[in-house]
């Protein structure tokens, strides 16, 4: 079948899913991949189409810019997750434009993920200031009766790197979803909002009877997460902190026990997707530096580093250069 830039698409030969972003000339779809990112060239046939790709509507107004804006209100009430309508000259919305909003006096770090009748749609994560509103996608009119779910990982930035992890797992609800329609003042219209949580503190009350040092070492035993969480939990406290590994080695052999097994597309997306957890992991814990070990070789894994880190907000820097202990196998990694 024909492919079209936009089509959400799923590979025959691996279980990854991704969106149609060039058919190139020579007949094979570029594929960028929904877990990693990663880019990939592939034959038609080893393709299969999801579902059909959705039009960009004409906006009967416009969408002012949101990144980085400032929200002012009264009275701080905290993360929220905001859905604006956008229409096509009629009553009924086209689609939807999923905000983030920060209505708290600090920096957050955040991870959201979309998922519909059970399948990733999109996953973004990065850093919010004060105040601000981000754009994290979309959601079609026609999807909110494909069980839609929102996935919300929160954490401040304090002074000594970052406060409480905060999850929260969202099904939105149709009936409930029209329901829930308040006017925010910067966009000075009506969008359906969820508060998803109301702060962020870093301290939370002691139970009742409960002394200063019973309540810290409950809290410092509470490394789980729920079971439906797909990833380990990071601890916040400065002893994670200080045992973290500054190194991070993606040389094959050293992430897999038998890497003939894997094909090259394979092991580029592997590296690329530890990279990932790893630098996120070194984010929420606020580790100022990083070592990527990549080796040097061709060079296709330190570019698709680089490519990764300069779409990251929150990466004051990263340079490789000579080093002597890594030559110039490696790149390091700032925070910002």
């Amino acid at each position: 079948m024909a492919f079209e830039k936009g089509q959400p698409v799923k590979l025959k030969f691996a279980d990854e899913k991704g969106v149609v972003i060039e058919v190139q000339g020579d007949g094979k779809i570029k594929v960028r991949l929904a877990d990693s990112g990663a880019e990939l060239a592939i034959a038609p046939e080893g393709l299969e189409a999801l579902r059909p790709p959705k039009p960009e509507p004409t906006l009967s107004t416009p969408v002012p810019e949101l990144e980085a804006t400032t929200f002012s209100t009264l009275k701080n009430r905290g993360i929220q997750l905001a859905f604006d309508p956008i229409f096509q000259g009629d009553d009924i919305p086209e689609k939807y434009l999923v905000l983030l909003i920060n209505d708290t006096p600090h920096e957050v770090i955040y991870q959201v993920k979309l998922s519909l009748s059970g399948e990733e749609v999109f996953k973004k994560m990065g850093k919010i200031e004060p105040g601000g509103i981000l754009q994290l996608g979309d959601l079609y009119y026609d999807e909110l009766s494909d069980s839609p779910a929102m996935e919300l990982d929160c954490c401040r930035i304090t002074n000594d790197g970052t406060g409480a992890r905060h999850l929260k797992n969202l099904k939105i609800k149709a009936k409930q979803f029209f329901k829930n329609i308040t006017m925010v003042p910067l966009l000075d219209r009506k969008v359906h909002l969820y508060q998803i949580f109301k702060n962020l503190d870093a301290r939370r009350k002691t139970e009742k009877g409960e002394d200063l040092k019973t309540y810290t070492k409950k809290q410092t035993s509470l490394q789980t997460v729920p079971q439906n969480a797909n990833r380990k939990f990071w601890s916040h406290d400065i002893k994670a902190k200080a045992e973290f590994n500054i190194e991070l080695d993606l040389h094959i052999d050293q992430l897999v026990d038998d890497p003939t097994e894997f094909s090259k597309a394979d092991i580029l997306h592997l590296q690329i997707r530890t990279f990932e957890e790893y630098i996120e992991e070194a984010l929420k814990l606020g580790v100022d530096r990083v070592f990527i070990i990549h080796g040097v070789g061709k060079g296709k894994l330190k570019n698709a580093i680089a490519t990764k880190l300069i779409q990251m907000r929150f990466i004051k820097t990263f340079k490789n250069e000579w080093h002597h202990k890594y030559g110039w196998g490696a790149t390091e990694v700032v925070f910002d």
